[in-house]
C-alpha cells in the first residue's frame, strides 16, 4: 500500500484545487516559511478522520478549515481533500486496488466521507485504516513539533507509540473493550439477582390472587353468558311480539284499503242512483208539464164544444153540426187517453222516484255502518301502533341498559364484581327507576356520576380504593351513606318555578329509589329542575337568575 496522489480544494490556503502526486522513492515539498507545507500533512491527518481543530491548528471550528478569502479571493462554502491509495497488495482489509477517500465540510459544519466515491461514515475509515500505521494516531505521520513531544513524552506514553508501530495497540483496545462489556454484563448480572430476589418474594401472593384472579374471570364470562343468552331471550321474545303485532296491523290495513275501495264502489252507485232519480224528477216534471197541457186542451175543447152545441140552436146545417160534434168527441176522447197514459207515467216516475229515495237511504245507513267500522279499526290501528311504540322504547331501555354496562369504567366493575369487598350498593345509575318519558333528561343529568359506587361508610370506601391502588385497576368515585348530605331547591324559586307552564319538576321527585338512598339521589339530583323544551329551559333559567341546573326531556342542559 501506498498513497498515490493528494487533491485539495478550499482546504485552508489552498483556495484553488491542487493535485499532488506522490512518486516512487522519496517525494519532498520544499518552500518558504508560510507556504503552507504543514497545510498538506493536516490535509492528510484531517481526511483521515481527525476531530481535533486545534491539532489542525484551528481556533474553535471544524470550518475553520475552509478558506476563508483575501483581499483579491472570496471565500470558498466548502473544504475538500481527496487521498488516493495503492492497494494492489490489498495491505487495506478491501477488495479494490485503488482505494480514495475524501472528507467535505461545508460552511453550515456538517461533515461528508466518501470511501470510492460511496457516502460512508467515520467509523468506516477508522476501521479501515486500524493497524494499518496510517491511522490519525500512527506516527507514519508526524506533524511540526511532534519529534519534540515524542522525546519529552513519559514512558507510558512512548509504549503506545510502540504498540501502535508493532501493531498491538488494536488488539489492546479490543481487550479494553471487551472489558469494558463484561464490566457493565456483571452489573446487569447483579441487577437481574436483585429484581429476581425481590420477585420471589411475590411470587407466592400473586400466584394465590392469580387463581383468584382466573376464578373470577371464569365466572364473570359465565355471568356474561348467562346475562347475553337471557337479553336474546327477551330480544327473540320481544321480536316475536312485534312481528305477530305487524301482521295483525298489515291485515287490518288490508281491511281498511278494501272498505275504502267498496266504499268507494258504494259511493259510486249511490252517485249513479241520484242522477238517475234526477233525471226521472226529470221527467217527471216534463209529463206533468205535458198532462197540465193536455188538460188546458180538454179544458179548451169542452170550450169549443159547449161553443158549438150553442152554436147548433141557430145552425140550419144539422148534418154539419153532428160531424164537428162527433169529431170533438172523439177529440175529448184522445185527450182523455193520453191524459191517464199521463197519469199513469207519472205514477210509475213517482214509485220509481220513492224506490231510489229508499236505496238511497239503505245506502247512507250502510256508509254510517262503514264509517263506524272504519272508526274502529283507525282506533284498533292506534292501538297497535301504540302497542308498538311501547315495545320499541322497551327494546331501547334494554339496549340502553346494555350499553349502559358498556360503558361502566373497568375499575367500577371491577369494584362492583369484587365478592370479597363489603358494604358495595351499587352505582347510582342502577339504583333507580325512571320513566321512559325522563330517561335522556336522568342521563345527561347524571352523566358521569352515574357510576359513583354508593357504599355503606368511608371504611368500605377505603377497603375499595386500597383495593384498586394494589392492583393498579384504576380510580372509582364512592359515595358513603353515612356522610353524603341532600341538596334541594330552595322554597323560594321551587314556588317560582311551579307557576311556569313548562316546568315538570324537580328530577329526584321524578325518580323511584329506595328510601335509604335519598341522600345521594337528591345530592345528584335534588337541585335539578325538569321542562318540556328548550325554549322553557332558557326562560326558566333566566327567571331563576340561573341557580340551579335546568334539563330538558330532549337532554339539553343549562347549567349555573
Amino acid at each position: 500500500m501506498k498513497l498515490k496522489s493528494i487533491e485539495a480544494q478550499g482546504f485552508k490556503s489552498f483556495a484553488d484545487k491542487i493535485d499532488i502526486e506522490i512518486k516512487s522513492n522519496i517525494t519532498a515539498i520544499v518552500g518558504p516559511n508560510g507556504s503552507g507545507k504543514s497545510n498538506i500533512v493536516d490535509a492528510v491527518r484531517w481526511v483521515l478522520g481527525e476531530q481535533s481543530v486545534k491539532s489542525l491548528r484551528g481556533t474553535s471550528l471544524m470550518t475553520d478549515c475552509i478558506f476563508a478569502g483575501s483581499k483579491t479571493r472570496e471565500p470558498q462554502k466548502r473544504a475538500m481533500v481527496t487521498l488516493t491509495f495503492d492497494n494492489s497488495d490489498h495491505y487495506l482489509k478491501s477488495d479494490f486496488s485503488e482505494i480514495a477517500i475524501k472528507r467535505v465540510v461545508y460552511h453550515t459544519g456538517e461533515n461528508e466521507y466518501y470511501l470510492n466515491h460511496s457516502k460512508v461514515r467515520l467509523k468506516d475509515i477508522t476501521d479501515l485504516f486500524l493497524d494499518s500505521g496510517a491511522g490519525i494516531d500512527s506516527f507514519n505521520i508526524i506533524s511540526q513539533g511532534s519529534i519534540e513531544a515524542v522525546v519529552n513524552s513519559k514512558p507510558e506514553d512512548r509504549r503506545i507509540i510502540f504498540e501502535e508501530a508493532s501493531g498491538v495497540l488494536k488488539y489492546k483496545k479490543r481487550k479494553m473493550e471487551s472489558l469494558r462489556k463484561l464490566e457493565k454484563t456483571k452489573d446487569n448480572l447483579e441487577k437481574v439477582g436483585l429484581i429476581i430476589d425481590e420477585l420471589s418474594k411475590t411470587v407466592l401472593p400473586l400466584k394465590e390472587q392469580s387463581e383468584i384472579a382466573k376464578k373470577y374471570l371464569a365466572l364473570k364470562n359465565e355471568l356474561e353468558e348467562l346475562e347475553i343468552s337471557f337479553l336474546a331471550m327477551d330480544i327473540t321474545k320481544k321480536n316475536e311480539e312485534y312481528q305477530s303485532l305487524k301482521n295483525e296491523v298489515e291485515s287490518l290495513e288490508a281491511q281498511v284499503l278494501a272498505l275504502k275501495s267498496h266504499t268507494t264502489h258504494d259511493n259510486s252507485s249511490l252517485e249513479m242512483k241520484r242522477l238517475e232519480c234526477l233525471k226521472l224528477e226529470e221527467e217527471l216534471s216534463i209529463r206533468n208539464q205535458k198532462l197540465f197541457d193536455i188538460t188546458e186542451e180538454l179544458a179548451k175543447k169542452n170550450s169549443e164544444k159547449d161553443i158549438t152545441i150553442e152554436r147548433q140552436k141557430y145552425s140550419v146545417d144539422q148534418e154539419k153540426v153532428n160531424e164537428e160534434l162527433l169529431r170533438l168527441k172523439e177529440d175529448v176522447l184522445d185527450l182523455e187517453k193520453k191524459g191517464n197514459l199521463a197519469a199513469v207515467d207519472v205514477e210509475d216516475a213517482f214509485q220509481e222516484d220513492q224506490r231510489i229515495q229508499q236505496e238511497l237511504q239503505a245506502k247512507e245507513e250502510e256508509i254510517s255502518l262503514l264509517r263506524v267500522k272504519l272508526t274502529h279499526i283507525v282506533q284498533s290501528k292506534n292501538e297497535f301502533l301504540r302497542s308498538l311504540m311501547n315495545l320499541k322504547n322497551a327494546i331501547d331501555i334494554l339496549e340502553n341498559n346494555i350499553s349502559q354496562d358498556v360503558k361502566i369504567p373497568s375499575a367500577v366493575k371491577s369494584v362492583l364484581n369484587h365478592p370479597k369487598l363489603k358494604g358495595i350498593h351499587g352505582i347510582i345509575g342502577k339504583l333507580i327507576e325512571v320513566d321512559e318519558t325522563y330517561v335522556e333528561a336522568t342521563s345527561i343529568a347524571l352523566g358521569a356520576s352515574s357510576n359513583f359506587i354508593v357504599v355503606d361508610n368511608e371504611i368500605h370506601a377505603k377497603d375499595a380504593i386500597t383495593y384498586l391502588k394494589d392492583y393498579h385497576l384504576g380510580r372509582a368515585t364512592f359515595f358513603p351513606l353515612n356522610i353524603i348530605k341532600s341538596r334541594g331547591v330552595d322554597s323560594e324559586t321551587l314556588k317560582l318555578a311551579s307557576s311556569f307552564s313548562g316546568f315538570l319538576g324537580v328530577l329526584s321527585d321524578l325518580v323511584r329509589y329506595d328510601a335509604k338512598y335519598q341522600n345521594v339521589i337528591e345530592n345528584q339530583m335534588g337541585n335539578v329542575l325538569v321542562v318540556s323544551d328548550i325554549d322553557a329551559m332558557n326562560q326558566l333559567g333566566k327567571m331563576i337568575h340561573y341557580k340551579y341546573r335546568v334539563v330538558t326531556l330532549d337532554g339539553d342542559i343549562l347549567h349555573t
